[in-house]
């Protein structure tokens, strides 16, 4: 089911990008950016496509700009891939959908919007849910000038006896 809604959601999105483009470059480029996080949008929640992408431009309110200037820093890698018969693609995409998602993430973070999805549990599941450790960084200890000092007082070679 969730498949239909992403094909959907997806085809909406293309079909909006393709009549903004209609208008001009720059328009088509700017609604390209503003729906971009659709399809995460859908992933995450159960709403429906029209939805999908009304948060989706309310969420990228205010980060087009920066969303636009994160997809340029992967362009040095997309004129590279031609070069090596498209294996680089193999390494590439996955790494371009990763930082994405993290990018979709953190963005959900600053703009404190909550996922509402519906999380579907299996029955035949038994065992508990593991809790998350919390990770703490070690204590550095920096070392203070005695402490660089060998010997004391006695081995410092500047010292007039």
């Amino acid at each position: 089911e969730k498949w239909l809604l992403l094909f959907i959601t997806s085809l909406l999105v293309g079909i909006f990008i393709c009549l903004w483009s209609m208008l001009f470059v720059i328009p088509g480029i700017v609604k390209a950016l503003a729906y971009s996080m659709a399809l995460f949008i859908v992933i995450d929640t159960d709403l429906s496509g029209n939805d999908a992408i009304r948060e989706s431009m309310k969420m990228m309110d205010g980060y087009k700009a920066d969303y636009f200037v994160f997809q340029l820093s992967f362009i040095g890698w997309c004129l590279l891939a031609p070069f090596t018969l498209g294996l680089l693609y193999i390494w590439l995409l996955p790494y371009m959908m990763v930082a994405e998602t993290i990018y979709y993430d953190r963005l959900r973070e600053k703009k404190g919007v909550t996922v509402s999805a519906k999380v579907e549990t299996e029955t035949h599941v038994t065992e508990e849910p593991k809790t998350e450790e919390v990770i703490r960084e070690p204590e550095v200890k920096t070392p203070s000038l005695e402490d660089t000092v060998v010997g004391g007082e006695d081995n410092d070679p500047i010292s007039n006896k």
